[in-house]
């Protein structure tokens, strides 16, 4: 099942973010969330072969890059 994609730290990460983001950028902030876990995503898939399988992905450290960078820009 697709639920599973997302563990729950992932989305509370996501949930504490949103507070500290100015709702214009975190359409923006998504985007770089998204490209970041995709590198990381594929750089995983190129170094461990069928490992990633079986651990998954993980998205926290793209969370945490892309919401630092939103809370900033925020800021300004």
């Amino acid at each position: 099942m697709w639920l599973n994609i997302l563990g729950a730290g992932d989305t509370k990460l996501l949930a504490a973010y949103g507070l500290g983001i100015n709702p214009q950028l975190f359409p923006g902030v998504l985007m770089v969330i998204t490209l970041i876990g995709g590198a990381v995503a594929v750089a995983m898939l190129i170094a461990d072969r069928g490992a990633v399988r079986q651990r998954g992905i993980p998205y926290g450290p793209a969370i945490a890059v892309g919401g630092c960078l939103g809370v900033v820009l925020s800021n300004l």
